[in-house]
C-alpha cells in the first residue's frame, strides 16, 4: 500500500492528509509571531528576535520545518493530474512519497509538547477546573488516542491482508 500503489488510487485519508499538512505549515508559520521569555524573564514580542530566536533554535524551527515537509500536497497534486488524464511520469515519484509518508510519525514528537505545556500549566488547570475533572479529561484524552492508534494498526493490517472484494 506505501510504495507500490497505483498514484491514480485515491488513498482514504488524503483529504484529511492536506488538512494536517496544512495545519502543521500554519504552525510554523505562526510560530514566528508568538513571543517568548528572554533569560532575564522578560516578554520579547518584537517580529525580529521572535524570528530570530526561532530560527536559530535548532530543535524548535528545523524540527518543525522537517516535519512540515507536505508531502500529501504532492499526493493530492499527482491524483488530480490522474483524474485530468496528465501523466508526466510522476508514477515513481508518487511511489517515493508514499514511502516516505510513513516517516510523518515524527510528528508525533510534535504532539510531546502539548503535554510539556499541560504540565507547566498543571496546578493552574487543576485550580480552575478541579483534579477529578482534570484527571478524567486527562484519562478521556489518553484513551481516545490508544483507541486511535490501535484503530490505526487494525485499519493498515485489513488492507494489508484483505482482497478487493473483502474491503468492499
Amino acid at each position: 500500500m506505501w510504495s507500490n500503489d497505483d498514484p491514480c488510487i485515491k488513498f482514504p485519508t488524503l483529504e484529511f492528509d492536506v488538512a494536517v499538512d496544512f495545519f502543521f505549515i500554519s504552525e510554523v508559520i505562526v510560530q514566528f509571531f508568538v513571543g517568548y521569555y528572554n533569560d532575564d524573564g522578560k516578554y520579547v514580542d518584537l517580529l525580529h528576535l521572535v524570528a530570530f530566536n526561532y530560527l536559530s533554535s535548532p530543535l524548535r524551527f528545523w524540527f518543525d520545518a522537517v516535519t512540515s515537509i507536505p508531502f500529501s500536497f504532492i499526493d493530492y497534486r499527482a491524483y488530480r493530474d490522474c483524474l485530468g488524464g496528465i501523466t508526466h511520469g510522476q508514477q515513481a515519484d508518487t511511489k517515493t512519497i508514499r514511502l516516505v509518508k510513513i516517516l510523518r510519525f515524527v510528528r508525533l514528537a510534535r504532539v510531546m509538547r502539548f503535554f510539556k505545556f499541560l504540565n507547566k500549566f498543571h496546578d493552574l488547570i487543576v485550580i480552575y477546573v478541579g483534579p477529578a475533572i482534570f484527571k478524567l479529561v486527562r484519562l478521556l484524552l489518553i484513551a481516545c488516542v490508544v483507541v486511535h492508534l490501535y484503530a490505526c494498526i487494525f485499519w493498515r493490517v485489513k488492507l494489508s491482508y484483505s482482497t478487493e472484494e473483502e474491503r468492499q
